[in-house]
């Protein structure tokens, strides 16, 4: 696994280095370097997605912002630096319209567009694009059926290094890209074109999917009866089925207590190794390993060491289940939860100040407050939480985004590059 992960990591490193690049000459496809004068702040979002080093926003007109570094979509170039928030195109050079769902993975992003199809660009190493190609493309490009024609009925996206998923309008869910049983059909075969996910006997595709989100090679389905099943590698427990046995077919997550399945969970949030739901009782359970406190439950994990290998509460400061979660955001090494006061709580790696409490401690083994812009209060109106390798951005009640942590490759899109220990709102091209 930690041979795997090294490839988003040396991905971070060479965008780093075109980022400075790109300051520093204007060269390289950098369309909006430090230091930048953006045009006011991003409003009108009504979603936003992180990958590594970039995120992505809808804006309620159905066009599409992104900023950071990577597949930008504006054409030109596959990596791309902007500190702004700049418009992605369609195929024409045109915005990107009727954009309802924008979700960002290792080096490729794709749109749920508004006739329920998807469009992706960017890598395409192991046909996470979809298009019955491993070419990679610098405008949007349909994702197809096994025979060629376009994925219609998609509801929603999810992305993860080098593979990619959808739930279907059917309840059932389909996967292209790579497969280290990451796509659920019962094979380690990569698929360039959009297959169905399996259920845990084969016998079928699975059924009853409510909600699919992936991490770098695993992915998890939340079911209609509140269970979840998870398929793909699951060296560090990120399949939350008590070993570390990988799936080729989804795989029943199990409680704390090893009995019987996790039930009342309402939604999942899931990157690299790690997964996070809500419960219906507003506690949070995460699971996959815990070297830098990610897991929220004031202990550490030895890296590369698997943890407990189900599902753990996630604890307040205080040593109790922490309560009132409204929604779980998890990013590489640190994790975030919304509470019903409308603040936002994060916990984990916080070198880069990811966790938004003012500071660098780190790691933050429980979570913490995520201060305001001027860090004189609790940030307020928090309506979802995304986070990157070293980043998190919040959508906020005023249809804003702000964004904190690691900054070099633009991902606070501040129009700078100095990190941020506090939310800072995005500001437009």
């Amino acid at each position: 696994m930690a041979q795997r992960h090294t490839t988003r990591w040396v991905r971070a490193v060479l965008a780093a280095a075109v980022a400075v690049l790109s300051v520093a000459t204007g060269l390289g496809g950098a369309t909006a370097p430090a230091g930048a004068a953006g045009s006011g702040p991003l409003t009108g979002a009504v979603q936003v997605a992180a990958g590594a080093t970039m995120s992505c926003a809808v804006l309620q007109d159905g066009t599409a912002r992104c900023w950071g570094t990577g597949p930008l979509g504006t054409g030109g170039a596959f990596n791309q630096t902007s500190t702004l928030a700049v418009v992605v195109e369609d195929d024409q050079g045109d915005p990107l319209t009727g954009v309802e769902q924008i979700a960002v993975g290792g080096s490729h992003v794709c749109a749920r567009l508004a006739d329920a199809t998807a469009v992706c660009w960017g890598e395409n190493l192991a046909g996470e694009l979809g298009d019955g190609t491993t070419d990679p493309s610098v405008v949007p490009v349909a994702v197809q059926q096994p025979g060629g024609a376009v994925l219609t009925g998609i509801t929603e996206l999810a992305l993860g290094d080098l593979h990619s998923c959808a739930r279907m309008d059917t309840g059932e869910a389909r996967c292209w890209g790579q497969n280290q049983g990451t796509l659920g059909d019962g094979t380690r075969k990569n698929r360039t074109r959009a297959v169905l996910v399996r259920n845990g006997s084969g016998t079928g595709p699975l059924g009853g999917v409510a909600q699919v989100v992936a991490g770098a090679q695993h992915t998890c389905a939340l079911l209609t009866a509140g269970t979840v099943r998870c398929f793909g590698e699951n060296g560090q427990g990120q399949l939350g089925d008590g070993t570390t046995t990988a799936r080729l077919r989804p795989k029943l997550v199990k409680p704390p207590s090893g009995t019987g399945p996790l039930t009342n969970v309402t939604q999942l949030a899931a990157d690299l190794q790690s997964t996070c739901a809500r419960l219906a009782n507003g506690q949070a359970r995460c699971w996959g390993p815990n070297a830098s406190g990610q897991r929220g439950n004031g202990t550490v994990t030895p890296p590369f060491q698997a943890g407990p290998l189900r599902p753990t509460a996630v604890k307040a400061p205080t040593g109790t289940n922490l309560t009132g979660v409204r929604h779980v955001g998890v990013a590489a090494l640190h994790a975030c939860v919304g509470v019903t006061s409308g603040q936002a709580r994060c916990w984990g790696l916080n070198t880069n100040g990811q966790v938004g409490d003012g500071t660098r401690t780190s790691p933050r083994r429980f979570p913490q407050v995520v201060r305001d812009p001027a860090n004189a209060g609790a940030l307020p109106g928090v309506e979802a939480l995304v986070g990157g390798d070293q980043h998190t951005c919040a959508l906020l009640e005023d249809t804003s985004v702000a964004c904190w942590g690691a900054n070099a490759l633009g991902q606070v899109g501040n129009g700078a590059t100095a990190r941020r220990k506090v939310p800072t709102p995005v500001q437009l091209a």
